[in-house]
């Protein structure tokens, strides 16, 4: 559980910036499923899905503000977080009696908080009795903001007296290239 909730991102590590919009989890392993192993292209065709032809590095990473990130996730086990320490899992209870004995204070996780608790290396799981300890090192990180581009126009419009004006006279114009619009005559 938790990979579900998280995202591939491609990363601009210079940066620490997102260069492209992340893709959910699921999406991404079914398109990885879909290529076969012996496709000598597979991890090119991966690295193109996720960065969209960007040159950047795929990560793995937990979206904080993901639309669903402070949804709780009843099916999942129940987790206690220490801040800047550690996560812990109540993995080794199926009762709720043993939960309420063995895991006091542990909480039904969120889609973030079930995304943050696991680790990225199995060996650093550090098991108790009742419970999973992974260590804030050894998590999943935060998804990057994503990176910022500075637009410079490619045209100035000049001579408009509304900013309704230039839909109605440019219904054709690409609206996500950079325009400078000068307004003249503007009371």
């Amino acid at each position: 559980m938790g990979i579900q909730q998280s995202s591939m991102s491609c990363v601009d590590d210079t940066k620490k910036c997102s260069l492209t919009s992340y893709k959910p989890y699921k999406e991404y392993a079914k398109y990885v499923k879909s290529i076969p192993d012996s496709d000598p292209d597979k991890q090119k065709k991966i690295n193109s899905y996720v960065c969209d032809n960007k040159n950047g590095s795929v990560t793995q990473c937990c979206d904080k503000n993901s639309m669903s990130a402070n949804d709780i996730v009843t099916n999942a086990k129940l987790i206690k977080i220490i801040p800047n320490k550690e996560y812990q899992i109540c993995s080794r209870c199926s009762t709720t009696e043993c939960e309420n004995k063995n895991c006091v204070g542990f909480k039904k996780p969120t889609n973030y908080e079930l995304c943050k608790a696991r680790s990225i290396d199995p060996n650093k799981i550090i098991p108790e009795v009742y419970i999973d300890r992974i260590l804030e090192s050894s998590v999943y990180p935060d998804c990057y903001p994503m990176c910022q581009t500075t637009l410079n126009p490619t045209k100035v419009i000049e001579g408009f007296t509304e900013p309704t004006l230039i839909n109605k006279s440019y219904p054709n114009m690409v609206l996500d290239q950079a325009v400078e619009i000068r307004y003249s005559n503007v009371k």
